[in-house]
């Protein structure tokens, strides 16, 4: 049996035709092998321009509203809400949930705020900005603190989100500065100002680039909305 078996592998050596159809399989494989890699890095390839089209989308409308923000156009209330539903897709897909799920709470506030704000335009014939009193903004910041901890806790313990605690400042701080935008008040800038400063670190680190640049702009929009919103209450006062 040894010897059958020897003389079969010295045949099989010398057996062009068994060779080769080991190398014609062997082809076929590595074939299929680089067709799959090609497949996979195609769609990977599509994957990342639909979500670069879609930040982009994000961020000319997230422009948008904040420069109708800073005039008190309630017409940046549109341009927020298309904002935050695109965002809300990116920053899931990026493992940010806090931020994905904190869309979802903009979305209600966006209309909530478009509804104050008409309102207020009904009622008073312009969107009059006011301060906050000073008990307001202590409990403001304090529900700023209680929200991080909690959310931030929440996404270390039960999710693996990337950045669980930063991620968590941004969402509730956020949150506070949407309801002090709804209701006019003009420390809402001074929050967004916070806001974008860290948003700009936690962006950069997720590889959110483009993102990370449109905050830069808003951040610098900020100082101006906060100084134009001054500007016009000094000159109710006046």
């Amino acid at each position: 049996m040894e010897l059958q078996s020897l003389a079969l592998r010295e045949m099989s050596k010398h057996d062009p035709q068994r060779e080769s159809s080991n190398r014609g399989a062997g082809c076929d494989h590595e074939g299929n092998a680089a067709v799959s890699k090609l497949d996979f890095v195609a769609a990977a390839f599509d994957h990342a321009n639909l979500a670069s089209e879609l930040e982009f989308l994000a961020v000319a409308f997230g422009l948008a509203n904040t420069g109708l923000l800073i005039r008190k156009s309630v017409l940046n209330f549109p341009f927020g809400i298309a904002m935050v539903t695109l965002y809300a897709a990116i920053f899931f897909e990026t493992r940010l949930y806090s931020e994905a799920l904190l869309q979802v709470f903009f979305f209600c506030v966006q209309v909530f705020g478009w509804w104050k704000w008409q309102r207020a335009i009904e009622e008073e014939g312009e969107v009059i900005v006011e301060w906050s009193s000073p008990r307001v903004m202590i409990r403001c910041i304090a529900l700023t603190a209680i929200l991080s901890l909690l959310l931030g806790w929440v996404m270390a313990t039960f999710t693996n989100a990337a950045a669980p605690y930063p991620d968590a400042t941004v969402a509730a701080a956020s949150v506070v500065a949407q309801f002090l935008l709804s209701y006019r008040r003009i420390e809402n800038w001074i929050y967004w100002i916070a806001i974008d400063v860290l948003s700009i670190i936690l962006y950069v680190w997720r590889g959110l680039n483009l993102t990370a640049g449109l905050y830069i702009v808003l951040l610098i929009m900020s100082v101006i909305g906060l100084g134009a919103w001054l500007s016009s209450r000094r000159a109710i006062r006046v």
